[in-house]
């Protein structure tokens, strides 16, 4: 007897929960779904090609960015070697976002040099972090991630100093490298 009320209690709690799920889905006022039958005889079957006899016209747009590197050997001055990598074209901006650089010599010659940097036309925006080696004293180099932006016509430079105005020889060899985007200018 009790097996049966319990079965009984359970068709009817069955039956209010598959109302209580239904109730929702009607007051929001869906469509009911509709039986579609499709009918494809195989003698008479459906072309699913598609064709266009008209061209579609394409048009290209010039690419908004392009990824430059830029690589130069500097020029030696009296207590400093400076690379210029050249003007930024007209109608673009470079957006800097690599350096690195390295500069050999002598140890003597190489010691010295205290500071590195980089800038645009004559502003000194940016200083960047020198790595020596102990165990090659006549290198040094300069390698981090940055974010500069250098205008239309604007000159890009980087350099090395010793700071001390004292004579960095000729045997001092500085090789500078940038990663960027030419983007177009706003």
């Amino acid at each position: 007897m009790f097996p049966a009320k319990l079965a009984k209690a359970t068709a009817v709690s069955g039956t209010a929960v598959a109302i209580i799920a239904i109730a929702p889905v009607a007051a929001y006022g869906q469509p009911k779904p509709q039986n579609v039958t499709v009918v494809n005889p195989t003698t008479s079957p459906v072309n699913a090609l598609i064709t266009n006899a008209d061209p579609i016209p394409v048009t290209v747009n010039q690419p908004a960015e392009e990824v430059v590197q830029l690589f130069t050997v500097g020029t030696i001055h009296r207590s400093a070697a400076e690379c210029s990598m050249g003007a930024v074209p007209a109608g673009k901006r470079l957006v800097v976002d690599y350096v690195s650089g390295r500069v050999a010599g002598s140890q003597g010659d190489v010691d010295p040099i205290n500071e590195a940097g980089m800038y645009i036309d004559t502003t000194f925006p940016l200083h960047l972090i020198i790595h020596r080696n102990s165990l090659s004293p006549g290198f040094l180099t300069i390698s981090q991630p940055v974010t500069l932006y250098a205008e239309a016509g604007q000159f890009l430079k980087m350099f090395v100093a010793n700071g001390f105005g004292a004579d960095l020889g000729e045997q001092v060899y500085f090789e500078c490298s940038v990663v960027g985007r030419l983007v177009n200018a706003p």
